[in-house]
């Protein structure tokens, strides 16, 4: 999986830094805040895993009014309550 070959490329550091992605023309089918805080989004693709965006709930509004954006991330396991999954930093999107 990609996942475990970034891994190969370990440690990171500042002069090793993780691999970075652009997954481009993302066809947005669902944008959600994740709690009542709206601090948090969730982006989902039909086609792709899906794109937890932590403290930066405030592009909601934009991300609900675009259907195909270009995503620059960083992949990533995420482990929550013992469930170990696939996900993305997003670092920028245009």
């Amino acid at each position: 999986n990609l996942f475990e070959k970034t891994q190969q490329f370990k440690p990171f550091w500042i002069w090793n830094p993780k691999p970075v992605f652009l997954f481009r023309d993302l066809n947005i089918d669902w944008v959600e805040y994740m709690w009542e805080t709206k601090d948090h989004i969730t982006i989902k693709n039909k086609y792709w895993i899906k794109i937890v965006w932590f403290n930066m709930g405030r592009y909601y509004d934009l991300l609900k009014s675009k259907y195909i954006i270009n995503l620059v991330f960083e992949l990533d396991v995420n482990i929550w309550m013992g469930k170990r999954s696939l996900s993305c930093r997003i670092i920028d999107f245009f």
